[in-house]
């Protein structure tokens, strides 16, 4: 019985299925139930915006849509940021290599 009390507070809230398991766990031992939805929208908004900082910023210098593709992938992969910096230095390369 306790499995599904714990298992409630992620159910009524619905955490977003790209959110990775171990951060809803992690969401749901530390932060109130009331609260998940609130640091969902911190974690992801800060995270993806400083992603998109470092994107746009030397040595990448990404254009918006390529940033856009990779932020699109980033959650494709777990949220994992060295990959998709990773793809972001191949690109930049790329483009240092047509100027």
């Amino acid at each position: 019985m306790s499995d599904q009390k714990t298992n409630s507070p992620a159910s009524s809230f619905g955490f977003p299925k790209s959110t990775p398991k171990r951060l809803q766990e992690e969401i749901e031992k530390l932060i109130p139930k009331e609260k998940h939805e609130e640091a969902i929208v911190i974690l992801r908004d800060n995270e993806k915006q400083s992603l998109r900082d470092v994107l746009s910023a030397p040595p990448y210098q990404l254009g918006p849509n390529m940033i856009a593709m990779l932020m699109k992938n980033y959650y494709s992969h777990g949220c994992d940021p060295a990959t998709i910096l990773d793809k972001a230095s191949q690109l930049a390369k790329l483009i240092q290599r047509e100027q």
